[in-house]
């Protein structure tokens, strides 16, 4: 299996840090947000991964190089306006790397999605293959700011649909999308039968359903654990005060 990072975003809602540096390199307890996904990624036997990235993201690959540093292998694509006029939204940003993913199942995680534990893209990795019939299995997490999220309606262990960002009122259940995914190739048909959605944007949670409308089987697995948007100040500064107390307490540990 590939992984895909997707990180062409411009980081608008982290300005004025994001005119600087990339919001997927902003520092969380000394590292950027994007190590810890890569880090992560690793512990799921994923050794291949394709970055997406856009608008001024020479940090982020001055920085990551070719992966050797982490026993990886990591390449990256560019979203330009000349190839991709339409550059709006996930499933927009993941055509860019559709020739890379034909032949298996892949994961896609978003750049600026951060969670605890770090096994749990592992965990939705390996929950996928015990699915043999799964076109998708998306990972979720109960939310209390729905409108922020693609919000579930759960049956079983199966997504019946999924609706973008609604009001609290008209959400289905409290599980968001919190940005790990594990795709089959079809999900790329899905993204060339939707139309720009909520925000003006190609939603995946739109290809999403486009899948579960044509018949196929879309799974999702519950993070037990910690999640935060990086692509917001208050989310960027409680990820820090919580690793850096990971830190401390695994320095004390070591008698540092």
């Amino acid at each position: 299996m590939k992984g895909v990072i997707l990180a062409a975003g411009k980081g608008e809602r982290l300005r004025p840090l994001t005119y600087a540096v990339p919001k997927e390199m902003l520092p969380i307890a000394g590292k950027p947000v994007l190590e810890y996904i890569l880090q992560s990624i690793k512990l799921a036997g994923i050794d291949t991964v394709f970055i997406v990235t856009g608008w001024k993201k020479h940090a982020l690959i001055d920085y990551f190089g070719d992966g050797s540093r982490m026993n990886l292998n990591v390449f990256y694509a560019v979203q330009n306006n000349e190839e991709f006029p339409d550059k709006r939204g996930i499933a927009s940003a993941l055509k860019v790397v559709k020739p890379f993913l034909m032949d298996d199942k892949f994961l896609v995680v978003l750049g600026d999605s951060l969670f605890t534990p770090e096994t749990f893209i592992k965990e939705i990795v390996d929950y996928d293959a015990c699915c043999a019939d799964s076109s998708a299995t998306i990972g979720v997490i109960p939310v209390k700011n729905i409108s922020r999220y693609g919000i579930i309606c759960p049956s079983d262990n199966l997504i019946k649909f999924i609706v973008e960002k609604p009001q609290p009122h008209e959400a289905p259940s409290d599980l968001g999308a919190l940005g790990v995914y594990v795709f089959s190739p079809c999900i790329f048909d899905a993204i060339d039968e939707i139309s720009l959605g909520v925000g003006g944007e190609y939603q995946i949670t739109d290809a999403i359903q486009r899948l579960i409308d044509k018949g196929k089987k879309v799974y999702y697995k519950v993070l037990n654990g910690v999640h935060w948007d990086i692509g917001t100040i208050a989310d960027l500064i409680d990820a820090n005060e919580y690793f850096t107390k990971v830190v401390n307490s695994r320095a004390l540990r070591n008698g540092i």
